[in-house]
C-alpha cells in the first residue's frame, strides 16, 4: 500500500508494524487508548470478524489503498472512524472524515473482503475475553494449515536453500537471520529457549523428517485436532509470524492486493515463497516476483 513507507512512525508502537501512517496512529492512540504493547491479530478471512463481531467491546482496524478505518464494536452497534487517502501539494496523506454510527450487519457489509484486516487481542478499554470454542470453518482451518506448513517447509529446507543463495557465506547468513528475528517484538508461548530449539531443528535430519512425517498424515487424514497439537509442540516456529505478516503486508503494497501466503504459493510457487522469505528475513528486501 503506498502510505505504508510513507510516513515516520511511533517505532515503539505496535501499530507502526501495521503501516498505520502517523496522523492515523496519533488519532487511535488518542480515541481509543490503545497500549504499545497490545496484540493485534491478522484476520486472514472477512468471515473471521463473525466470530466476534456481536461481542460487547472489540476494535478492528481496515487497512485499503486509498482509505484506512478504524471499527469499534460496543454494546452492539458500530463506531467508524474513516480516514480518506488524498494527494496535495507536498505529498499525499490520510484525512478524518465523519464518524458513522451504524449497525454491526451495516459496518460488516461495508468491508471489503480485499482489505488488510487486524483485530486487537489485547489491551485497556478493548481486552479481549476469551472467545468460545467453536468449530473451525473449512476456510479458515485451510488458511492455518497453510501458514503452518509453510513454516514446515522452510525449515526443512532452510540449510539448503541458504547454501544455495549464499554459499560459504551460508553459516554467517543464518545467524544473521536469528539475530534479526531475535529484534522482532514476539508474542504467544514461544520460550525462552526458542532460538536453541530452531537451530536444532534445521540442523536435525532426524527430527525434521519426524515433523514432516507427522504434518503430512494430519494433512491426509484431515485432522485438525492433530495440527493444532502438532503446532503447539513445535510452538518455536510461532517466532516467524511476525515477520510472516510483514512479509504479506509488504507484498501486499508491492502488487497494490491483499496477499496471503496462500495466494503468494498459489500464484509463484512453495519453492520460490520459501527462498523470497528467507531473503527478506536476513535483507528485509523483497525479491521480484514475476509468474
Amino acid at each position: 500500500m503506498k502510505y505504508l513507507k510513507t510516513y515516520i512512525l511511533f517505532e515503539d508502537s505496535s501499530l507502526s508494524r501495521l503501516g498505520i501512517p502517523n496522523e492515523v496512529m496519533q488519532s487511535i492512540q488518542k480515541d481509543y487508548n490503545v497500549p504499545i504493547d497490545a496484540t493485534w491479530e491478522r484476520l486472514s478471512t472477512k468471515n473471521q470478524i463473525k466470530e466476534f463481531i456481536h461481542n460487547d467491546r472489540e476494535l478492528l482496524i481496515e487497512l485499503n489503498v486509498d482509505y484506512i478505518k478504524i471499527i469499534s464494536i460496543i454494546g452492539g452497534g458500530c463506531i467508524i472512524e474513516n480516514f480518506s487517502y488524498q494527494e496535495g501539494e507536498w505529498g499525499g496523506g490520510f484525512e478524518k472524515g465523519e464518524r458513522e454510527d451504524l449497525s454491526v450487519t451495516l459496518a460488516y457489509n461495508r468491508i471489503s473482503a480485499k482489505s488488510l484486516l487486524f483485530h486487537l487481542k489485547s489491551g485497556s478499554k478493548f481486552e479481549v475475553q476469551p472467545m468460545k470454542k467453536r468449530k473451525l470453518d473449512k476456510q479458515i482451518s485451510r488458511f492455518d494449515e497453510i501458514t503452518f506448513g509453510f513454516k514446515v517447509e522452510l525449515v526443512k529446507d532452510f540449510n539448503e536453500i541458504v547454501k544455495k543463495m549464499y554459499g560459504v557465506r551460508s553459516k554467517q547468513i543464518i545467524e544473521q537471520i536469528l539475530k534479526n528475528v531475535e529484534e522482532m517484538p514476539k508474542y504467544g508461548d514461544i520460550g525462552e529457549d526458542w532460538k536453541w530449539k530452531i537451530t536444532k531443528l534445521i540442523n536435525d535430519n532426524a527430527e525434521l523428517k519426524k515433523l514432516d512425517d507427522d504434518y503430512k498424515k494430519m494433512i491426509l487424514e484431515d485432522d485438525v485436532l492433530g495440527l493444532k497439537k502438532l503446532e503447539k509442540q513445535y510452538n518455536s516456529l510461532n517466532i516467524f509470524d511476525e515477520y510472516l505478516i510483514q512479509f504479506e503486508v509488504e507484498y501486499s503494497e508491492k502488487f497494490n492486493y491483499h496477499l496471503t501466503i496462500e495466494n503468494l504459493i498459489d500464484d509463484f510457487g512453495m519453492d520460490r515463497i520459501k527462498t523470497a522469505f528467507l531473503y527478506y528475513l536476513y535483507s528485509g528486501k523483497l525479491l521480484a516476483l514475476k509468474i
